[in-house]
């Protein structure tokens, strides 16, 4: 079955990747579109073809995806607090949370870097209005988050609470309290969700750190949320510490299964319906 799917993926790899130039082709004028005439380009038209650029793209990758979760979680506008792996990591979660149909539109936190490079890949994180910061600019970062009221927005934020991406997958870097800042505000739920063996899926990755990729799937879980009544009286550091004691937990039991097998395994009791993207 493994061998008529790898040839599947293989004849149809030529058709995705002409469609998926064209697309990318299409990104500058639909972001010009955007730019100029905002009304013009609805936001579901917008998310639509970002995400069937994503969708090409991890075709392409041929990376497989186990989840769990993510049908079950909240359906009202919400903080998706995210471990970081690679830089093919918010592609995945894109993917996940559209396809999920549980939460309305989402707006990812990505470093400021990545605003002021003028490219075609930029333009897509435009199209669905990116935030954009710099955390070295503690004034500037500070006015960012609260210029953002998710309830106004009646959208969801994705970030990624590390800041950085942290290649081994044993392990989570330092969480960035001062993120939480946009779940205290509007008092909307926060939602961890944790990833797990993305690390040296990309160029990037690999140049960095030296990965032993026994194979393309990439597991992500997304937690139980966090109720605003269960968080709004303590102070985001506390939160953050909370956040990171159970996001560890899991990656820990993760890494504890899957290090020790030498082939791709179920480690999830319940998987989502859109859980593995090498089918779609």
């Amino acid at each position: 079955m493994k061998f008529f799917k790898a040839i599947g993926h293989w004849l149809a790899l030529p058709f995705v990747c002409l469609i998926f130039g064209i697309r990318m082709l299409k990104v500058k004028s639909k972001y010009n579109r955007y730019l100029n005439y905002p009304d013009s380009f609805p936001i579901d038209e917008r998310y639509y073809f970002i995400y069937k650029l994503v969708k090409n793209a991890l075709f392409i990758k041929n990376i497989k995806v186990e989840s769990t979760g993510f049908s079950k979680s909240p359906a009202i506008y919400s903080l998706y607090v995210v471990n970081h792996k690679s830089s093919i990591d918010s592609l995945i979660i894109f993917k996940l949370l559209y396809e999920s149909k549980q939460i309305p539109y989402f707006r990812f936190v990505a470093k400021d870097e990545l605003n002021k490079k003028i490219n075609r890949f930029n333009m897509c994180f435009r199209l669905i209005d990116t935030i954009f910061i710099n955390r070295a600019d503690i004034r500037s970062t500070s006015k960012i988050y609260n210029s953002v009221n998710i309830s106004k927005d009646k959208r969801s934020v994705v970030v990624f609470i590390e800041g950085i991406r942290i290649y081994e997958n044993n392990k989570l870097g330092e969480f960035h309290a001062g993120s939480l800042s946009f779940a205290y505000k509007s008092a909307t739920p926060i939602v961890p969700i944790v990833l797990y063996g993305s690390s040296g899926l990309m160029k990037d990755d690999k140049v960095k750190i030296k990965i032993n990729k026994k194979y393309k799937k990439v597991y992500v879980n997304c937690l139980d949320k966090l109720k605003p009544n269960s968080y709004i009286t303590t102070t985001t550091i506390h939160t953050t510490n909370f956040l990171y004691e159970i996001m560890n937990k899991e990656l820990q039991r993760m890494d504890t299964i899957l290090s020790k097998s030498r082939k791709n395994v179920h480690l999830f009791d319940e998987l989502d319906n859109n859980s593995k993207f090498k089918k779609r």
